[in-house]
């Protein structure tokens, strides 16, 4: 619990790292559990992203188990209590004066306004 992040160390970007990896399309797992042979559309590359090598072949993972939603809803509401008690506890505040500037051009200005 509480205690353990605390006495961890833990950073929040560690939680960031698991909440971005809870994102998952249960749909498409269910369709790859029950075919191992079903390959998902490839979705759009994404800027920055390095290209895998043609002859390296994507490592495959059958799911034995496809989770329910309500239990990625659990891990997703951890994960953020973790996030603010690891800020809370393990990163030092800021002393004195501080500016947070931030811009939003293009898309992201679209999809950010849009929320």
């Amino acid at each position: 619990g509480a205690d353990q992040i605390k006495s961890s160390r833990l950073f929040p970007f560690r939680c960031f790292s698991a909440y971005e990896a809870s994102k998952v399309d249960l749909a498409e797992l269910q369709k790859i559990k029950d075919d191992p042979s079903y390959v998902p559309a490839k979705p759009a590359g994404k800027r920055g992203q390095k290209k895998r090598p043609a002859n390296k072949p994507q490592k495959r993972i059958i799911p034995q188990v496809v989770p329910t939603q309500e239990l990625l809803d659990s891990y997703k509401a951890a994960l953020d209590m973790s996030v603010k008690l690891a800020v809370q506890n393990n990163v030092d505040h800021i002393a004195g004066t501080a500016a947070i500037l931030l811009t939003c051009q293009g898309r992201w200005a679209a999809t950010s306004l849009a929320k």
